[in-house]
């Protein structure tokens, strides 16, 4: 829910979402992982069920518990010190994947080397996972793909299909199956028969090689092609989206936040693609220029607080969301004389001054994009004073003489309401809300 306030000639208001731009960028905190240590890079970023953060890095595994840094290595049965992958099982035991191609497993106390009779190889792990079934499955750079159902199996390209032995990622499907993304593609598994569905460039696909895929709630995915920028696929179509012009080079890993995307790049930080309600999208950067660690980054991860951690070649940055951001005239002639101001959940900046109500966007640039409501008919000389988002995100503006508006924030459309619908005074000074009412002050 959004947050309203009276301010006159300037503004200080607290934000609801970090949004990396030019004026408006998230506090950015600096993680020493490793004590002592700057030559290490971090590869991968995980939070278990119990809210612990671990960091996988080239010197070791990191848990940290908010407050302390513990790192773990081979002394502390580690079967290697570059860590490549993490996930946790259901009995909550935490799985490592090393660049060495061993697995480690972490019971909460102990360390031990997971071993199948077949052995494993020596290729590096490149991701892990559990499918629906509980059944392990891993990743490799040169091997292709293994799960582990009673006895290990292999899906490589020579003897099952698969379009690329060298594999970056690995991601559930929506019945079962599960996606892979290569060197040649997107593999689709069916489980059970092994059978392989191909999806590349062939099929519509802007760049072969795939570097992460995320299955987002409508069933869809997002694949991060390594030069191209996302993709977005509808499997029940087979169609592909794209986001315009992709300017940032090679992708690492992405990480959804809400509908937006945080993009890991090679040399370019880390991008946040965002998704707006009327159906434009735009991209922000986040650097060195901001405070980032490196611009070479490694990964980029989002925890269930909201907070996003970004491994690079100089340690970890956790981006926190910004709590201030200073609106003057500088920013836009509107931000003068302001009567009532919020942010809603759309990211729509709605401002009241003495010369009516604004909706405000901002562009790529960061600079607003401005729209004027009510400049004509008879609601163009009204002098709107309060503003309140119910939980159906409808805009509520009230006004001197002239009620309440409740608007649409995404068509503008709308319709009034004064003391013929039962309001107390035409002049609403103050809107709130609780428990799906409002309250009007007048």
């Amino acid at each position: 829910m959004s947050r309203s306030c009276k301010i006159v000639v300037s503004l200080l208001f607290l934000l609801p979402l970090a949004v990396p731009v030019a004026s408006q960028t998230p506090y950015l905190k600096q993680h020493n992982l490793i004590k002592g240590r700057r030559d290490y890079k971090t590869r991968v970023v995980y939070q278990d069920s119990q809210g612990t953060i671990w960091f996988g890095t080239t010197n070791g595994l990191i848990r940290y518990d908010g407050q302390n840094y513990e790192l773990f290595t081979t002394k502390d049965g580690l079967t290697d010190n570059n860590v490549t992958a993490i996930t946790e099982d259901n009995d909550g035991l935490v799985w490592i994947g090393h660049e060495a191609g061993s697995i480690t497993r972490f019971d909460g106390r102990n360390f031990s080397a997971f071993e199948p009779e077949s052995g494993l190889g020596t290729i590096p792990v490149t991701d892990i996972m559990f499918d629906q079934g509980g059944v392990l499955w891993f990743t490799t750079y040169g091997e292709g793909v293994y799960y582990y159902a009673n006895r290990m199996h292999n899906i490589n390209h020579v003897d099952e299909g698969l379009s690329d032995d060298n594999v970056y990622c690995i991601e559930k499907g929506n019945n079962g199956d599960v996606w892979i993304g290569t060197d040649y593609g997107v593999n689709v598994v069916t489980t059970g028969n092994d059978s392989i569905m191909h999806i590349s460039m062939r099929n519509g696909l802007p760049d072969n090689i795939i570097k992460d895929i995320k299955r987002l709630d409508d069933g869809e995915f997002i694949f991060a092609t390594d030069e191209m920028g996302l993709v977005r696929y509808d499997p029940a179509s087979q169609k592909f989206e794209t986001f315009g012009e992709w300017n940032f080079e090679s992708i690492n890993n992405i990480a959804l936040a809400g509908r937006n995307i945080w993009i890991s790049t090679a040399r370019n930080g880390v991008v946040q693609l965002r998704f707006n309600i009327d159906g434009t999208h735009n991209y922000k950067i986040l650097s060195e220029e901001h405070g980032l660690s490196s611009d070479r980054t490694e990964v980029v991860f989002i925890d269930r607080e909201r907070n996003t951690w970004i491994g690079t070649a100089n340690g970890v940055t956790q981006a926190i969301r910004p709590v201030f951001e200073f609106l003057n005239q500088r920013n836009d002639p509107v931000f003068n004389t302001i009567n009532s101001f919020l942010i809603d959940e759309n990211d729509f900046y709605w401002v009241c001054n003495q010369d009516g109500l604004y909706r405000l966007t901002r562009s790529e640039s960061g600079r607003f994009n401005v729209k004027k409501l009510f400049t004509g008919g008879p609601y163009s000389n009204v002098q709107f004073i309060s503003l309140y988002e119910d939980s159906e995100n409808y805009i509520w503006a009230g006004t001197y003489e002239y009620g309440v508006f409740r608007i649409n924030p995404a068509t503008l459309e709308f319709k009034a309401y004064s003391t013929s619908e039962g309001l107390a005074n035409e002049n609403v000074i103050s809107i709130g809300g609780k428990n799906g009412r409002i309250f009007f002050s007048t």
